[in-house]
């Protein structure tokens, strides 16, 4: 069989650009999720966010590389 794999790849771990708005839209746009301000969303779905995201220190370092850019 003389698959190239990398074709495949993208279907796999890529969204397309719908699947890729449909959270931002779900967010913006439902009424189910009206009122509700500072949560996560992933997957059309209220969710934890990584524990990178709280850490100060990481987000220090990120905001310093930023601003050297």
């Amino acid at each position: 069989m003389d698959v190239d794999f990398w074709c495949l790849v993208p279907g796999k771990f890529l969204k397309s650009p719908a699947q890729g708005a449909s959270t931002t839209c779900y967010v913006a746009l439902s009424p189910k999720i009206e009122g509700v301000s500072g949560s996560y969303f992933a997957d059309c779905n209220e969710s934890r966010c990584s524990s990178l995201a709280n850490d100060e220190s990481e987000a220090l370092q990120l905001w310093n590389q930023s601003r050297a850019l």
